[in-house]
């Protein structure tokens, strides 16, 4: 088609392949990096891989430029997919979110964003506990079960089994429910590896990062 520009993702099929041919074909292109580029960071350290590359923060330009890829290269952007995270309706569906599940009592609301664990971790080739998300929520029930000032709301990947016990004081948030809705609706986000986490700490809320799945290296809130 001979564009004058290629705008593409990180992703490491197609959209690489793209952006590689456009160094070959002299043609302009961008790539818009989602997160931390910590896997990614293996192609975009290479000068001649897009002529600018967009990021979420300083400090993911900071490791980028130490890796050797020129400063003036890249622009701190943020990602646009967390900009509706400020809309003031999910404040406003958030509390009603909290008297429709009768979560407005005083109470401390834990919202548990559970993902999945594969057998195998793809980047890496280790093994996987694939039983680490039901270990997590098996303890959170209990903690929640022995502190009565303690509200549980389970959210699962929709990859995982979406039957969720219900017991006193622990509660689903399923895929009906718009996941920036029910962050504005607790206090603190428990996860092992995912974003959900970040989507929290970006408005505030307290996050407990759990750093036990292979691919916790991959997002690591906590540094």
């Amino acid at each position: 088609l001979n564009p004058s520009m290629v705008i593409s993702t990180n992703s490491p099929r197609s959209e690489k392949a793209a952006i590689d041919a456009c160094f070959n074909l002299n043609i302009k292109s961008a790539c818009i990096i989602d997160l931390f580029a910590l896997q990614e960071n293996a192609w975009l350290r290479n000068k001649n891989f897009a002529n600018k590359l967009f990021v979420l923060n300083d400090r993911v330009k900071e490791s980028l430029v130490n890796l050797g890829r020129p400063s003036e290269d890249i622009i701190v952007s943020g990602n646009p997919a967390f900009d509706s995270l400020y809309d003031e309706e999910h404040l406003i569906n958030g509390k009603e979110i909290k008297k429709y599940m009768g979560l407005g009592d005083g109470n401390i609301n834990i919202l548990y964003a559970s993902t999945a664990e594969p057998e195998i971790n793809v980047w890496t080739g280790d093994t996987c506990d694939v039983n680490l998300p039901i270990k997590i929520e098996k303890t959170l029930r209990s903690f929640t079960r022995a502190n009565k000032k303690i509200n549980l709301i389970i959210r699962r990947h929709p990859s995982q089994d979406q039957n969720v016990i219900i017991e006193d004081r622990i509660f689903q948030s399923d895929q009906s429910q718009n996941i920036n809705d029910i962050l504005y609706a607790v206090d603190i986000i428990v996860h092992a590896a995912s974003t959900v986490g970040l989507q929290g700490a970006l408005i505030g809320k307290g996050v407990i990062n759990i750093e036990l799945s292979t691919f916790s290296v991959d997002l690591p809130l906590t540094k």
